[in-house]
């Protein structure tokens, strides 16, 4: 995920594409951002790009399993991840799923985190 180091201003990955922001509309994304103080290897443009299409492949089908999972790989960079479905449940009326996002660092390292979100007016959200 990236984050914003407080130094530089630069993103940072802490654990994947801020699979919030992945998720969220386009204004949305600038305001969700649960790593602001993290520091880590830098996600590419590319990187974020990829990411978020595993993404929108996964929440794209209409009946996932438990365990369905799309990966994606930065096309120069080396970094790569998933996003895997962990939890299917309702939320006040609405299809919602758990979703694990992974990040792969071409350094060796790795981060993860599990993001809830749900299917409102054919619009995923991140929900709480």
């Amino acid at each position: 995920m990236p984050c914003l180091t407080r130094s530089t201003g630069a993103l940072a990955a802490c654990a994947l594409l801020a699979a919030a922001w992945l998720l969220a509309p386009g204004a949305a994304q600038a305001q969700i951002n649960p790593f602001r103080s993290c520091r880590g290897p830098v996600l590419s443009q590319a990187d974020r790009a990829a990411g978020r299409e595993a993404a929108e492949r996964l929440l794209a089908q209409p009946s996932p399993e438990v365990g369905a999972s799309e990966t994606w790989q930065g096309p120069t960079s080396g970094n790569g991840g998933s996003f895997t479905v962990e939890r299917l449940f309702q939320q006040n009326g609405h299809d919602c799923r758990a979703v694990r996002a992974s990040v792969h660092f071409k350094q060796g390292r790795e981060r993860s985190f599990v993001l809830n979100a749900c299917k409102v007016d054919d619009r995923w959200r991140i929900a709480s």
